[in-house]
């Protein structure tokens, strides 16, 4: 199967409507799981690491991503479907004053301790911690733009092969390297990597794979793709204003829903089929949308 099909794969999660947000940040010098050890996916806590900074103590600010594929309208124009599993990598989030703000306040780095991020997954009723920063970290002030850095992301998502005048069913299970220095099949790769395995009942699994230029999503809402020094983000505007008063532990909830966010345009070819995402290897049925259909941030005593 040619490779030209897997350019449509590219970058997935966090293309979203208008993402609302509620006050919260933190400096970089000491985060982690809120129980200090590792974070549910396995990855090592931040909380370990010398950073050569005193680590704050008293309250925190649990920063989490929840998914939800609850039921909301779609395109009726284009045919979709909610990936049979999907993640991303998170890595860092910054907090910017202005558009002129050359200096952000780094709310969490996870570069401190891994360069492959905190992998969240984004499928249904999902739940993953990705860092805690102490209260007495943070820096007062109001933020207006936000930036999350994303190390790679992972789909998995059905599909119809067609080879000369067969039509195959079954499925395309990806990876993708956004940011240089992340790991992927088991090797750190460059930005672009990508690892594509098409797989179908009764036959060996056929991989592909290779590197190639991250092509710009489509944009939804005011969510923007940002690609900064082989360094991937998407940024998004925000109103945040940081007060130091807080006395109690809080959570930070990012919640996404992903209902049917792989969305296509159907063509009317010999042997495609209707509802069913058709590829040719050289040729594909237009992709119009393959990002999270909304995000929210909100604040909440734990």
């Amino acid at each position: 199967m040619s490779s030209r099909v897997l350019r449509l794969f590219a970058i997935t999660a966090l293309v979203a409507t208008p993402i609302a947000a509620c006050s919260g940040a933190v400096d970089v010098g000491g985060f982690g799981p809120a129980d200090g050890g590792a974070n549910v996916d396995g990855a090592p806590s931040a909380s370990t690491i010398d950073s050569g900074k005193p680590v704050p103590t008293g309250p925190t600010v649990e920063v989490r991503l929840r998914a939800t594929q609850a039921v909301v309208p779609v395109a009726p124009s284009t045919a979709g479907q909610t990936p049979l599993a999907q993640s991303l990598a998170i890595l860092s989030l910054l907090l910017y004053k202005d558009a002129a703000d050359t200096d952000p306040l780094v709310v969490f780095d996870a570069k401190q301790t891994t360069t492959n991020g905190v992998e969240c997954s984004v499928s249904d009723k999902a739940d993953t911690a990705i860092a805690t920063v102490p209260i007495a970290g943070l820096k007062a002030g109001r933020y207006t733009r936000a930036r999350i850095g994303v190390a790679s992301v992972k789909w998995k998502v059905r599909g119809v092969a067609h080879v000369s005048t067969l039509a195959v069913p079954g499925t395309f299970e990806t990876v993708q390297v956004l940011t240089k220095g992340a790991s992927a099949e088991g090797q750190v790769r460059e930005q672009g990597y990508y690892k594509t395995v098409f797989e179908t009942t009764g036959q060996a699994p056929f991989p592909t794979e290779g590197n190639q230029q991250l092509p710009i999503p489509p944009q939804s809402g005011i969510v923007k793709f940002v690609n900064e020094g082989s360094a991937a983000f998407y940024e998004f505007p925000v109103d945040l204003t940081v007060d130091l008063g807080v006395t109690q532990n809080l959570a930070s909830i990012f919640e996404v829903n992903t209902y049917e966010n792989f969305r296509w345009t159907d063509q009317d070819m010999p042997n495609y089929t209707v509802g069913a995402w058709d590829t040719t290897g050289a040729a594909f049925e237009p992709v119009v949308s393959f990002g999270v259909n909304s995000a929210t941030l909100t604040f909440a005593q734990k």
